[in-house]
């Protein structure tokens, strides 16, 4: 997406019910925090937090590459601050206070395969009123998080460091979409 659609995501306002307003703060969230995976998000606790920085492994890592644990620093901006004080839940040790402590397995599985359903529908609202060629969907914070900062300048180098990815190869995946655009606006100019 453009930043024109990324801001009119973040100003949309128009919102039918609670549920799509939450479901448009977790995918700012998820953006705003180095494109973080929801899985991540779902595990997050209070204790990640250590004064302007939020520290954490990604999930993914940790059960496949035992020897790689890249631990990934999000600077909290204002904007991710009055996110996460918005729907964060205090009275639990998890930021989203969606899970409890001694959760297994296939109970997290399930609430975020559940969360994530729930939250894609209430964003297909959004990007209807929005008018967007894609659904916003849960992924897809991750995506833009990355594209945003190439079309920024930044290196795959740098863009692969803060999303935590062990090579390259992973980093191009999510920035495929932007050499689409590219093309795209490329051949504008045609008849």
């Amino acid at each position: 997406m453009t930043m024109d659609k990324i801001t009119a995501v973040a100003q949309f306002q128009d919102f039918e019910n609670k549920d799509q307003d939450y479901a448009r703060d977790i995918w700012l969230l998820l953006y705003r925090c180095n494109g973080m995976n929801h899985a991540d998000m779902l595990r997050m606790k209070w204790t990640c937090i250590k004064g302007d920085y939020l520290f954490f492994i990604r999930m993914k890592t940790e059960n496949t590459k035992k020897l790689y644990t890249q631990e990934i620093v999000v600077p909290i901006s204002p904007e991710i601050k009055a996110l996460i004080e918005k729907v964060g839940v205090k009275e639990s040790p998890y930021i989203l206070g969606l899970v409890n402590e001694g959760y297994s397995e296939d109970y997290f599985n399930n609430k975020k395969d559940l969360e994530q359903r729930n939250i894609n529908t209430n964003l297909k609202y959004i990007s209807k009123k929005l008018n967007l060629s894609d659904d916003l969907k849960i992924r897809t914070a991750r995506d833009n998080y990355a594209n945003t900062l190439k079309q920024a300048g930044r290196t795959n180098d740098q863009i692969g460091e803060m999303m935590g990815h062990s090579n390259s190869e992973t980093t191009r995946f999510y920035l495929a979409s932007l050499d689409m655009e590219k093309a795209r606006d490329i051949n504008q100019c045609l008849l």
